[in-house]
This record gives structure tokens, sequence and C-alpha cells, in this order.
């Protein structure tokens, strides 16, 4: 597979990705349960071999995955990717200005569950790929809504984020907060864009730089940093994964693909989990990929080469 160059980057997504887009990509909506307007990008492959669901990470969207939808419906997939609860042109709850709050992870689970049962069909394999936070809703969705995947992609996935400081002081601090009913607050830290800041979890310079200018330029794609409701949520949701009953519901294969460098988020959760998994007897394979940091997707181009292999050899 040829995977487009970090040098001639941009070029090479306005020459091969940008027309794959528009001719392929379709932006539609549906309604979740709780009748909130939520948004996703289909590819439809009319001689797919199986579909597959992309899940994007935290203050990411559905369209920063568009180069590995490339990839994916060229091995025979119709594609879907959807925009999570809080971002993209998803329903956003009300927080400061481009804040992602959260009144409950389950929300996610669910939006999930209802994007599955009104968009997808099982008449051929199903598979999920997700970054992330996009991983722990990938997660909860099969836990507390009895999603059905034949193989879940964890990549970089988020068990347990770094807050910067000690978790059992964050959390303290987040109950504290949204006692006093100041939940939708922002959290400290990363709450405005700065796309001065650069991307620091990308070894693709390029790849990096052009979501970042893309960011810059569409506003409504800006979320950046949490609220202490979100956080407070996160690690509750951590909880509900860590917990045996929960994992033992865990219905199909798993792929975990770490890092080498993750600043965004905390290891030991995620061989945490692993462990779990393991002596629940459930399918999980781990990969641990080298020089590259928590956005894997965003790789230069020999390490994203080897990553997409991976992926492939392992949904079929």
């Amino acid at each position: 597979m040829q995977i487009l160059s970090d040098a001639n980057f941009e070029n090479e997504y306005k020459a091969i990705i940008a027309p794959f887009c528009e001719q392929n990509e379709q932006s539609s909506y549906f309604d979740s349960r709780d009748g909130k307007r939520m948004h996703y990008l289909s590819y439809v492959n009319p001689e797919a071999k199986a579909n597959i669901l992309i899940l994007h990470g935290f203050t990411e969207s559905a369209k920063k995955f568009d180069e590995m939808a490339y990839y994916f419906f060229n091995e025979g997939f119709s594609v879907y990717s959807l925009d999570l609860r809080g971002h993209g042109l998803s329903y956003k709850d009300k927080a400061p200005a481009y804040g992602v709050d959260s009144q409950g992870f389950e929300y996610y689970a669910e939006d999930i569950a209802d994007f599955v049962n009104k968009i997808i069909s099982y008449e051929k394999p199903f598979y999920c790929y997700t970054h992330s936070l996009g991983g722990n809703a990938a997660l909860l969705s099969i836990m507390k809504q009895n999603v059905k995947f034949d193989g879940l992609v964890l990549s970089s996935p988020m068990i347990c984020g770094n807050m910067g400081m000690p978790v059992a002081i964050a959390e303290a601090v987040a109950k504290l907060v949204n006692k006093i009913g100041k939940g939708d607050m922002p959290a400290p830290g990363k709450c405005v864009f700065e796309p001065e800041a650069g991307n620091k979890d990308a070894t693709s310079i390029e790849r990096g730089d052009f979501w970042l200018r893309f960011k810059k330029e569409n506003p409504e794609y800006q979320t950046c940093g949490p609220t202490f409701r979100w956080v407070l949520n996160s690690l509750k949701a951590r909880d509900e994964i860590l917990k045996e009953e929960n994992i033992a519901k865990i219905n199909c294969p798993i792929l975990v693909i770490k890092p080498f460098i993750d600043e965004q988020l905390l290891e030991k959760y995620q061989d945490i989990f692993i462990d779990k998994c393991r002596q629940a007897d459930k399918n999980v394979f781990v990969v641990e990929t080298q020089g590259t940091y928590h956005e894997i997707y965003q790789s230069k181009q020999a390490q994203l080469e080897s990553y997409i292999e991976t992926i492939l050899s392992f949904i079929g």
C-alpha cells in the first residue's frame, strides 16, 4: 500500500485524498435516543468485503481521519466515521468556549449503539478502529449497550487520561468543583484553541501542521480541553471499563496498539485493562510501536505503513 509522504503531504492530500473525499464522502446526521443531532461521514464501497467504524479521540473529529478512511476503503471496506458527542459537527453540551463537556460517558456508548442500530448492516463483518477517547467509548458501547464488533482496534486507548497531577488529586478536585455546581468550568490546562502551540502528539510534523491549519480555518472544529464534569465522568468511565463483570462482556478480539511515547494517557491503566482481559480469557493482542507519539495515525510515512499493515492483518 502506498502511504502519503511526509515531505509532500499537503500536495498529495490535495491530489489524492481530497478527490477521494469529493467522490466518496457523504456527510449525514441521525438523531440520538435523547433527540440530539449527531454527525457522521460515510464512504460506501460498492464492493466492500466488510464495514469499519472509525471513532476519533478527544477534541478531534471524524474529518481528521480522512486519510485512514482512504486506506481502509482501498482495502475493500465501507467506512463510517462518527463525530462523538461534543465534537466536530455533532451536538455539543453547553460548555465554555470550545471546551468539551459531558453529562456522562454513557452517552458516548448510547450514541454509538444508536448509530450502529440505525445505519450499519450486520450482513457483512463489522469492525471498529479507534483512537484514544474513541476506544473508551467503544468499550463502553460493548459493555453497556451490547454493541457487537467482529474486531476492535484500540490505538492509544484512553482508559485513563494524564491529568497533569496525581489522579487521586485530580479526582478530588473534580468532585469538589462538581459538588458546588461548577462542573461546566474548564479544567486547568489547554481549554482555548492555540494553533501556534503546535502538535506534539504527531511524529509527522507535516500531518500535524496540516490538521492544525484545518482546525484554525474551521471554528466549529476548535474544541480544546475538558470541563471539570468531563474529567470526573472520564474517571467514572475508567472504573466501569476496569470492572471484571464488564470485561466479561467483551465479545470480540481486541488489538491494542501502543505508542512509544504518550504524554496524554497513563499507560498503567492500559496495562491493568490488558491484564484483566487476559485473566478473563479474552483475545487481546498487544503491539508496541517504536518512535511514535500519541497520535500514531499521524506518524511518519514508514511508521504509518507498518501501523496500517498491523491493523489490516488483524481485521483481514
